[in-house]
């Protein structure tokens, strides 16, 4: 299942001073930990999935400045 995350995330819009291996990380930890976060009455896993999603693409999305 790596090798399958690897090739999507490679193939994601994002900043050029992204580290992939760290989306990919993120994202394979987000994903094992949903099942944790999950509570009966809570949000359900769609507004989870959405919700990470947008602050995956968030940080992506906007280049870090370099530190002075």
């Amino acid at each position: 299942y790596e090798e399958i995350f690897r090739r999507l995330v490679d193939d994601l819009p994002v900043a050029d001073d992204v580290d992939r291996t760290y989306l990919r990380l993120t994202l394979l930890g987000a994903i094992n930990w949903t099942l944790i976060w999950y509570r009966p009455g809570g949000d359900d896993p769609a507004t989870i999935a959405g919700r990470i999603v947008r602050l995956l693409r968030h940080g992506a999305e906007n280049p870090i400045p370099a530190a002075s």
